[in-house]
């Protein structure tokens, strides 16, 4: 690949995708819709350089750091854009997604603001939105998710005189039984929206542990996790929140 070649490769990586770096200057590329890629130190050097000053510059920064060809650095470069639009890393290489997605994301987004004005037993409620998560997460995309929550459920006004702590308890007594088994994402996202609803500001955060790689989500409010333990969310790297 010619130096000039890299000037036109549009190197914008997706609003899901996260950059994680080791220890050892290695990293990983994680997207939150589900795929990921590790990489070495130097492809991590590429990566950093060429989302903050263009591919051109992370080549020629590349070869003259390493004393090496900026031919050999442009095709190793090239390499590595080809593995990432693979894994659907990059901007414009989103899976489409179809109207039918676009207009469930704005359902889901309805029925949890519904949910809000309802007068249903808060029993059923909790149910129900842990229910909508569950669906949330099989037939969205993470940031379609976020979006539909927080559009009508976290950036409501307050109308639910509980206390966070009760409601963080029937959330999880509620979770336990539930059919479609919610994990820790659906179990957030339903105590972030509660406790919207309480008037208690409060945070989803995403967390990722490197070795062995994973992920996990859990709600904080002022400064405590309100849906899960606190020696289990600080084996977890933050690396996303949401307010």
């Amino acid at each position: 690949m010619a130096l000039l070649e890299t000037d036109a490769i549009d190197f914008r990586l997706k609003d899901s995708v996260i950059v994680i770096l080791a220890a050892d200057g290695s990293g990983r590329l994680l997207d939150l819709d589900g795929d990921f890629i590790a990489v070495n130190r130097t492809a991590m050097e590429l990566v950093d350089l060429a989302v903050r000053d263009g591919p051109r510059h992370a080549v020629t920064s590349i070869a003259r750091h390493y004393r090496l060809s900026e031919v050999e650095v442009a095709e190793d470069f090239r390499a590595l854009v080809e593995l990432m639009r693979t894994h659907r890393l990059l901007s414009g290489t989103e899976s489409r997604r179809t109207v039918w997605a676009r207009g469930l994301a704005g359902l889901v987004s309805g029925l949890v603001g519904g949910l809000r004005h309802s007068r249903l037993p808060l029993d059923l409620t909790i149910w129900l939105l842990l229910s909508l998560a569950r669906l949330s997460f099989r037939r969205l995309s993470w940031a379609q998710a976020i979006d539909a929550w927080h559009r009508h459920g976290v950036a409501s006004t307050a109308f639910l005189s509980r206390d966070i702590n009760t409601l963080e308890v029937s959330v999880t007594t509620i979770a336990a039984r539930h059919p479609m088994r919610p994990d820790c994402k659906e179990i957030a996202f339903c105590c972030w929206v509660l406790a919207a609803w309480t008037g208690s500001p409060s945070s989803l955060v995403l967390g990722v542990s490197l070795s062995p790689l994973a992920g996990h989500c859990w709600c904080v409010r002022d400064g405590r996790i309100v849906s899960d333990s606190v020696e289990r969310c600080r084996s977890y790297r933050e690396v996303r929140r949401y307010d």
